[in-house]
């Protein structure tokens, strides 16, 4: 199973080199288990923003409530929604 070219990009400039292949096999992973869609990764990556503890938190996160990961990367402070990450992150939406 593939991550789709906007996915990988993204780990790539997020993460170290030696980081990016295990980020890699975690999030195919995660979708392998979880049967998520490019929606939910593209908000791992960003709340995890490079950081792998932040990513590992993440998806203990969609874990528990896929919801609550989608607001944290979505939303704003005041509940309003700023970003799309149904959208590729090269996506205008993306904000």
């Amino acid at each position: 199973m593939s991550l789709a070219t906007d996915i990988t990009t993204r780990i790539k400039q997020d993460f170290t080199p030696i980081d990016v292949q295990r980020v890699t096999a975690l999030l195919i992973e995660f979708r392998h288990e979880t049967h998520s869609d490019d929606r939910i990764l593209r908000c791992l990556l960003y709340v995890a923003r490079g950081r792998f503890n932040c990513l590992a938190e993440a998806i203990a996160l969609a874990r528990r409530d896929f919801r609550d990961l989608i607001v944290a990367a979505e939303y704003d402070s005041d509940m309003q929604r700023t970003r799309d990450f149904s959208q590729p992150f090269n996506n205008k939406a993306m904000g």
